[in-house]
């Protein structure tokens, strides 16, 4: 990566978006990195607005939006361009940390999964909050998310209390 040195705690959240356009990085520090790929890699901009550490990212198929969860039990959806890292929406629910989200294949919704066995799938275009899955007495966190392509289910790893 560039010349740019970074101190921070830990990085704890990583991926490539879908077209292998952008890397985005997030960790304890509160902030997203995005790198561009192409022919080399250059760090473009921030994405800022969770108050305590990033441990799950997300790029949406189109590139076009970025989703983050974090230990501040928010979901945050971004605008992804380079020249624009606004936040779109900030999703509530979650009462303990958030630690993981997945953006569905069709652009359209957010599914997130957090530490207090919680998982929401909210509405991109209008921040909705669509589904609140019913939670086991017997689940505890939730440490993974994923959409179906086909859309009619989701698939969440975690652990029993």
């Amino acid at each position: 990566i560039d010349d740019e040195v970074v101190e921070i705690e830990a990085f704890r959240a990583v991926t490539f978006s879908p077209k292998g356009s952008y890397l985005f990085i997030g960790g304890d520090d509160k902030i997203i990195r995005m790198y561009r790929c192409k022919n080399d890699f250059k760090f473009l901009t921030f994405y800022k607005g969770h108050k305590n550490s990033i441990l799950s990212i997300c790029c949406s198929n189109d590139e076009k939006s970025l989703a983050s969860a974090g230990e501040d039990k928010l979901v945050k959806l971004y605008e992804n361009e380079e020249s624009n890292t606004k936040i779109k929406w900030t999703f509530f629910g979650h009462e303990k940390g958030v630690n993981c989200v997945s953006i569905s294949l069709d652009c359209k919704f957010v599914l997130s999964g957090g530490d207090d066995g919680q998982k929401f799938i909210f509405e991109i275009k209008t921040g909705i909050l669509r589904k609140k899955f019913p939670v086991n007495q017997e689940e505890g966190p939730i440490f993974s998310v994923a959409f179906l392509p086909d859309m009619k289910r989701i698939a969440a790893a975690g652990s029993e209390k």
